[in-house]
């Protein structure tokens, strides 16, 4: 059995395995190539072995999983003032919010909803933030929130920057 990354894919993947000499390894009737034969993991996958005096077959069922995800991702945050919601442009990999809005526009208590990785939250001023919801926030220039990951496997802080 084996695991790979979160986010890759388990559909077009190569075992590499070791075998007596003369031995013929298949998956459903398909010869293998340690190292270079492509199967689909998606599901369990079922080698057979067998040996060069053809006397011996044994079965070997190979399941590969994921990872779970450590990952703190911001997916999406809008930001409301007074009946108005803005759509945030998110850059996870500057790890940057971008919030456009009207000058003048007064930040000084606003509503802000977002959608993070599983697991992960904002911390904002060392509070943690429940129902991805925070409320009566005050954005006066640059705002900085953490999205962490509760296993403390990621970390990312995020800049709020207002255009």
């Amino acid at each position: 059995d084996g695991t790979i990354p979160f986010n890759e894919s388990r559909d077009n993947l190569v075992a590499c395995f070791d075998k007596s000499e003369g031995a013929i390894v298949t998956v459903d009737g398909i010869l293998q190539q340690s190292c270079v034969t492509v199967n689909d993991f998606t599901n369990p996958v079922e080698y057979k072995v067998v040996s060069q005096d053809e006397k011996k077959i044994s079965n070997y069922t190979v399941t590969v999983t994921n990872a779970e995800n450590h990952e703190a991702i911001l997916y999406s945050m809008q930001v409301t003032v007074g009946e108005t919601t803005y759509n945030c442009d998110i850059d996870n990999d500057a790890k940057t919010i971008t919030l456009q809005i009207p000058n003048g526009t007064s930040l000084i208590d606003v509503y802000l909803e977002y959608s993070i990785s599983e697991n992960g939250f904002f911390d904002y001023i060392n509070q943690e933030l429940s129902n991805n919801i925070i409320t009566s926030l005050y954005i006066e220039g640059t705002i900085v929130i953490v999205a962490e990951n509760r296993d403390d496997y990621t970390s990312y802080e995020y800049i709020i920057n207002e255009y």
